[in-house]
């Protein structure tokens, strides 16, 4: 069994195991334990996650003495993922898949560009034809398929931003909903290259797409706010179940989080006591949704939604001495761990911005899972020993 099979298979252990270990409907009875994510010296003391895969690696970025850089975090080691253009410069990185591949945007000799990073080397992703030469990938897949947004020439003047899909060297413009050369961005693919994103529709605003073999369909936005509405696609897991957010009345600025499935869309709600506002930004597997919202009490509140459960303030679930508040979850992995930002304050009356690893506490708190806890997870490894023997057969 090769690496790929090996963590394939390890990462359907796990992800069963977990949905058996937590039954539904007892989903806001998990706790998470923190770890964080430190920051380059030398720079401006802040780091920001924005992906996870299902091995825990951590991307985003930090300050450093060198500028603005991209990371990779894994068993508390930082590392520095460099930029295109020398020393100098800057870098982001916004997405990472299971074999350990990462993408993101770098200052380049040439502009800004997308990059694909892996063992240890950078790799400039070009740009569509004709416009700046500025593109941004956003997200990648374990297939190695990688989505983006990059300025194209087919409008007047510098062009527009225009959706693609990187693929084996060649990066494909997707185009957009309006008859005209209007905006796309892409900001997710899921395994079976579905991917979500947004697309100028003209005078009906800025709506949700998902493309699929190369086709756009305009998914829609939460009803009864008119015209003019606007609403982006941010995730999809690997059942085509979307997330994103749109506006929800005559303003442009009041922003509700959406869950949406096979045409069904839901108003995640947000927090009481803030701005009638909510953000969601990762979803797995087990259809678990993890965004932000202003609450009452603080600034903004990152979350966890489910069907059973709806909105859950992770701040309420995260068992640990430090002083410390979730404000934005960016992602959450097949085995439940959760990554993003907040604000850490070390008793000085000082406050840094931190990233952080939210790792699920199975069974009861500090201690070991029920005997009937270890059952269900025997199960689990059956049903996914079942499922990889029955893909055997199928290959012979």
């Amino acid at each position: 069994m090769n690496q790929t099979v090996v963590k394939a298979v390890t990462s359907a252990i796990l992800a069963v195991s977990f949905c058996f270990m937590v039954p539904a409907g007892a989903a806001h009875a998990v706790t998470y334990s923190l770890a964080l994510i430190d920051d380059f010296p030398g720079g401006y003391d802040h780091s920001y996650a924005y992906g996870i895969n299902d091995a825990g690696q951590v991307v985003g970025y930090s300050s450093s003495a060198s500028g603005q850089r991209a990371f990779l975090w894994e068993d508390g080691v930082m590392t520095d993922l460099g930029v295109l253009l020398g020393e100098a410069g800057y870098s982001r990185a916004n997405g990472i898949n299971n074999s350990g591949q990462i993408v993101g945007v770098s200052g380049s000799a040439s502009g800004q560009r997308a990059f694909l990073w892996e063992d240890g080397v950078m790799t400039d992703l070009g740009d569509l034809p004709g416009g700046w030469d500025r593109s941004e990938a956003f997200a990648i897949n374990d297939a190695g398929q990688i989505v983006g947004s990059s300025y194209t020439g087919a409008d007047t003047g510098n062009g527009k931003l225009h959706a693609f899909l990187w693929e084996d060297g060649i990066m494909t413009d997707l185009g957009a909903l309006a008859s005209r050369a209007e905006s796309s961005q892409a900001y997710a693919i899921n395994n079976a290259g579905l991917i979500v994103g947004e697309s100028d529709a003209g005078l009906a605003g800025d709506h949700a797409v998902i493309w699929e073999n190369g086709v756009l369909t305009d998914i829609g936005s939460l009803p009864d706010i008119g015209t003019g509405v606007n609403a982006l696609a941010t995730g999809i897991n690997n059942l085509g179940q979307v997330i994103g957010a749109s506006t929800i009345a005559s303003t442009e600025y009041e922003y509700r989080a959406f869950f949406w499935d096979d045409g069904e869309i839901i108003d995640l709600g947000d927090f009481p006591g803030g701005d009638n506002y909510s953000w969601a930004y990762g979803i797995n597997d087990a259809g678990q949704v993890v965004g932000s919202s202003p609450s009452a009490t603080e600034g903004g509140s990152a979350f966890i939604w489910e069907r059973e459960t709806g909105m859950v303030d992770l701040n309420d679930l995260i068992v640990s001495d430090l002083d410390y508040t979730a404000g934005i979850a960016m992602a959450i992995n097949e085995v439940g761990q959760i990554t993003g930002w907040g604000t850490y304050r070390d008793g000085s009356g000082e406050s840094f911005r931190r990233s952080f690893v939210l790792t699920p506490i199975l069974g009861p708190i500090g201690g070991i899972p029920e005997p009937a806890t270890w059952l269900m997870m025997i199960m689990g490894f059956g049903i996914t020993g079942l499922a990889v023997r029955r893909r055997r057969a199928l290959a012979a």
